[in-house]
C-alpha cells in the first residue's frame, strides 16, 4: 500500500440511535441514487483504494467550478507533498527546476519525478488531468512511465470522471492494475456541492446543523429567497454550490437593496454575481452569512474502504482571525472546549460513517461554523465539504510524515491569498526564510508549500512548525513581515 501518512488522533464512536440513523439515511440515498458508489463500469483492472507500486500524483484542481481560469495561479506542486521517490507528479502551468530541489531534500526523497503538461494554450486553460486523457504525447509518456509496473496509483487533488477515465485507459494499455485513490466520480460530485451535503447532514442531524439556506433554480426564486432571508438577516451569501472554496461566494448586504423593486433586485444581483463568470449559474445557494461566528473549524477525516475500518479522525483546525478587520491569518490546530470538541467530533464521524456507506473513500474534510454568546454554549452549524485534499489536509499530512514531531508539537499553515503583491522568486523566498531558520538556531521549521503564488505576486503559503501553538503563530508574523520589508512583497 503507498505509505500515505494517516495518523488519527482520537476515534469518536457514533452512539447506537446515530449508527441507526446513518443506516436508514444510506439505505434512502442508495435507493434513490444506486449508481452513486459505481466504479465497475471501468474495468476489472480498475479499483479503489491505494496500491502497492508507484503513485501518479494529479494536483491540479482546475476541473473544479470556477477554477479552470486562464493565467490563474496554478497549484499542482501542493500534492507532491505526499510523494516518495518513484512516484511521479503531473505538474500543469509554470516549472520550477528549484522547487523541484527543495521538494525532493525536504521530503528526503530524490526519486521523485516530475511530468510537465501545457495546459493553456489559445487562452483556454485545460485542466492537467484532461491533457493526460486527451493529448496522445503525454498519454504515451504517462504510458511509458507505468511501463513493467503491475500495480499503479492515481492519487488525484479530486476524483473526477477524468481520472476515472483516465485510469480505465491506463488499465487497457498497459496491463497494470490501476487503483484510484479517491471516490466515484459521482459520489464526488454529490459531496463537493453544497446544497447536497446541507440536505444530506439536515436528514442526519436535523435542519438545526447547518445554517439557514435556500436552494435558487432560477432569478425569480433567487429573489425571492433574498428578500424573505433579508426579513431576518442584515447579510446573506450566495454560493455557487460545486465550486471550492470562496470562489464562488457572493456576500449581499441587505441594507443596500431595502427599498428595491425585485426586477432591481434581481438586477443588482446579477450584476454582482457576473463578477464570478457570465451569467448566473444557477443552481445558487441563498445562505445567510456567518452570524456571531466565535470559530470556523474544520474536521480533518480519511475514510478507507469498509473492510479496512472505520474512518480516521485525524484532528480539528480552525481559521486563525487576527485584528478588529478579522484577516485571515492561517489555520492552526483548534482548541475547542472538551465537551463542545467531543460533539463535534461525534457528528463528523457520523457524516463520514454515511460518506463511507455511500461508497466514499480518501481524504475529507467537514467546515463548520461555531455560533452563539460564548464557546461553551457554542452551536455547531456545518457548512460544505471538502470531498478532496486541500490547503490544510495535505501540509498536516506533510507534518505527519517529517521528522522530530516531539520537538516540533504546533504547527500554523499561513495560506495568504488574492493580495496585490509584486512577484517574489521563489529562490529569494527561500533564502529569506532559511536565514529567519538559522536565526532561530533550529527551534522553528519553515517549509513554502507552493512556487505559483510567490512568482505571479498572489500570497503565501507556508507551514510554519515550532514548540507551541503560540511560537508558531509570532513566528508566521514576523516571517510574514520579513518577506514585506525585503521590498518584495506589500
Amino acid at each position: 500500500m503507498h505509505r500515505l501518512a494517516i495518523v488519527p488522533r482520537r476515534q469518536p464512536e457514533p452512539s447506537a440511535a446515530g449508527l441507526e440513523r446513518i443506516a436508514r439515511l444510506a439505505s434512502g440515498i442508495l435507493a434513490a441514487e444506486p449508481r452513486i458508489g459505481e466504479v465497475e463500469p471501468f474495468g476489472p483492472n480498475v479499483r479503489q483504494g491505494l496500491g502497492e507500486g508507484m503513485a501518479i500524483f494529479l494536483g491540479d484542481a482546475a476541473e473544479i467550478r470556477l477554477l479552470s481560469v486562464p493565467g490563474e495561479v496554478h497549484h499542482d506542486y501542493r500534492l507532491v507533498w505526499l510523494a516518495r521517490s518513484g512516484d511521479t507528479a503531473v505538474i500543469g502551468g509554470p516549472a520550477s527546476a528549484e522547487f523541484e530541489d527543495y521538494q525532493r531534500q525536504t521530503l528526503g526523497e530524490p526519486g521523485v519525478r516530475y511530468l510537465h503538461v501545457e495546459t493553456e494554450r489559445n487562452g483556454i486553460r485545460r485542466p492537467a488531468p484532461i491533457v493526460c486523457l486527451k493529448e496522445e504525447s503525454v498519454y504515451r509518456h504517462l504510458c511509458g512511465i507505468c511501463s513493467g509496473q503491475d500495480d499503479i496509483t492515481l492519487m488525484p487533488h479530486i476524483s473526477t470522471g477524468t481520472i476515472w477515465g483516465l485510469a480505465a485507459q491506463l488499465a487497457r494499455d498497459t496491463g497494470a492494475r490501476v487503483n484510484v485513490a479517491g471516490s466515484p466520480p459521482l459520489l464526488t460530485r454529490r459531496v463537493n456541492d453544497k446544497l447536497w451535503f446541507g440536505d444530506i447532514v439536515s436528514r442526519l442531524l436535523g435542519a438545526a446543523a447547518i445554517p439557514e439556506k435556500r436552494s435558487a433554480f432560477c432569478g425569480s426564486a433567487l429573489v425571492r429567497h433574498v428578500i424573505d432571508l433579508g426579513g431576518k438577516w442584515d447579510r446573506l451569501v450566495l454560493k455557487v454550490p460545486d465550486s471550492a472554496g470562496s470562489a464562488g461566494n457572493v456576500l449581499v448586504q441587505i441594507e443596500e437593496l431595502r427599498g428595491l423593486r425585485p426586477g432591481e433586485v434581481l438586477a443588482e444581483l446579477r450584476a454582482r454575481v457576473d463578477t464570478l463568470g457570465a451569467g448566473i449559474p444557477y443552481p445558487l445557494a441563498v445562505e445567510v452569512w456567518d452570524a456571531n461566528v466565535l470559530s470556523s473549524p474544520s474536521a480533518q477525516l480519511w475514510i478507507p474502504r469498509p473492510e479496512d475500518g472505520p474512518p480516521l479522525f485525524e484532528g480539528i483546525y480552525e481559521q486563525i482571525l487576527e485584528g478588529e478587520q478579522k484577516a485571515f491569518a492561517g489555520a492552526a490546530m483548534a482548541m475547542l472546549p472538551p465537551d463542545l470538541e467531543e460533539v463535534f467530533s461525534v457528528q463528523a464521524m457520523e457524516i463520514a460513517v454515511l460518506f463511507q456507506k455511500l461508497g466514499y473513500f480518501g481524504r475529507c474534510s467537514f467546515d463548520a461554523i461555531l455560533t452563539g454568546p460564548s464557546i461553551e454554549k457554542a452551536r455547531i452549524l456545518w457548512v460544505e465539504c471538502n470531498g478532496r485534499w486541500g490547503g490544510v489536509s495535505i501540509p498536516m499530512s506533510l507534518v505527519n510524515r517529517l521528522p522530530e514531531r516531539d520537538r516540533f508539537a504546533a504547527h500554523v499553515i499561513v495560506q495568504e491569498k488574492g493580495l496585490e503583491e509584486r512577484p517574489l522568486r521563489f529562490a529569494v523566498a527561500r533564502r529569506i526564510v532559511e536565514e529567519y531558520e538559522r536565526e532561530r538556531n533550529g527551534d522553528i521549521q519553515l517549509i513554502l508549500l507552493s512556487p505559483g503564488v510567490l512568482e505571479a505576486g498572489r500570497g503565501v503559503h507556508l507551514l510554519v512548525r515550532a514548540a507551541t501553538r503560540e511560537a508558531a503563530l509570532e513566528t508566521s508574523r514576523e516571517v510574514m513581515a520579513r518577506l514585506r520589508a525585503a521590498g518584495q512583497i506589500g
